[in-house]
């Protein structure tokens, strides 16, 4: 799916040297991007709504944008009734990159 790709390449880019963080926090959000995976492939849209910030923005590769968990939600529900009921997304090679750690090197 083109959507989820964008999305894989917008944590992918940075504007800064790739630097890493705590392993906790790559761990983290590799769980989300799964996390992502499996509640769409479910078409489980309420697991797949939370697992954005409540005041997220999300705009997909036509450019529609919503603001907010709950208008997040309410597309992707009308979508994968429709549109999407029958797609699948495999998250592919991942690398996670910082574009700035929460502690500077002593």
């Amino acid at each position: 799916m083109l959507l989820p790709a964008i999305l894989v390449a917008l944590l992918q880019t940075a504007a800064l040297p790739a630097r890493s963080g705590p392993p906790e926090d790559e761990a983290a959000i590799r769980s989300a991007l799964k996390g992502l995976e499996e509640a769409w492939n479910r078409h489980d849209m309420d697991a797949f709504s939370r697992l954005f910030a409540a005041d997220a923005d999300f705009v997909n590769v036509v450019g529609m944008r919503w603001v907010g968990r709950a208008a997040i939600k309410e597309a992707h529900v009308a979508t994968h009734t429709t549109v999407f009921k029958n797609s699948r997304l495999k998250v592919g090679e991942t690398t996670v990159m910082f574009l700035k750690p929460d502690k500077e090197p002593q």
